[in-house]
């Protein structure tokens, strides 16, 4: 009976320290990360050329975590993509973030963590088409 008891215990204590090692959401996400520095960026789009809204950071990823785009105006169809690149604008080297996608005036479009992430050294734009299309545009991100 004593070398249950004993038995029982060190399984107790060893699975104990099994749990406390586990990360218990079990992801990668740097979003979801709770030692990560969350910030939040909220503008207003105007134009058809490629727009700064993140600066880039030489050694440093950004890691759009949500992202919301309402169109207000503009001749449609209008539509919104996010690009990085380096030099102004993202002009240099741009690619694609997130996929051009149809903008209907007053239609809400939210993207949940996460959305996207871009490379190192890069700096994240808006890029629209359309006539005069005006967008305001909320993301959350971790660099």
């Amino acid at each position: 009976m004593k070398r249950f008891a004993i038995l029982a215990a060190l399984v107790f204590v060893f699975a104990s320290e099994a749990r406390a090692q586990v990360n218990p959401s079990g992801s990668t996400n740097p979003c979801q990360n709770p030692a990560a520095i969350l910030q939040s960026t909220g503008v207003t789009t105007s134009g058809t050329t490629a727009v700064q809204i993140i600066a880039l950071s030489g050694t440093l990823k950004i890691y759009i975590c949500s992202l919301t785009v309402i169109n207000q105006s503009g001749t449609q169809p209008v539509t919104f993509s996010l690009v990085q690149g380096t030099g102004t604008n993202c002009a240099t080297g741009q690619t694609v973030v997130v996929p051009a996608f149809a903008t209907p005036a007053n239609t809400l479009f939210a993207f949940a963590n996460p959305v996207s992430a871009g490379v190192a050294g890069n700096a994240l734009c808006y890029l629209q088409t359309g006539t005069t299309p005006v967008t305001k545009v909320q993301i959350t991100y971790v660099q």
